[in-house]
């Protein structure tokens, strides 16, 4: 993909004249606004997909982060309870 596409952006631009595009498709292999339209639906379903593996690894850090945190109260609640009976 060439480096001036940047994140999110979309192909259809590039394919204004459908017939056009298409002819120039079987001549030379190259994308017409068909292509570009599932480009966009497949970059789209990725971008939504790694939005939603963020968001449940942003509640997977913040779980373990509350659970550390309870951890160490734990330990130290125990280890004043034995320094008492000790």
């Amino acid at each position: 993909m060439p480096d001036r596409i940047k994140e999110n952006q979309t192909f259809s631009h590039y394919f204004k004249f459908d017939g056009i595009s298409s002819a120039v498709k079987f001549l030379t292999g190259n994308l017409d606004s068909v292509d570009a339209e599932r480009y966009n639906q497949a970059i789209e379903k990725l971008n939504a997909k790694q939005q939603k593996l963020i968001e449940h690894n942003n509640q997977i850090i913040h779980n373990f982060e509350s659970l550390d945190n309870r951890t160490k109260e734990l330990v130290l609640t125990l280890s004043k309870i034995l320094l008492s009976n000790g």
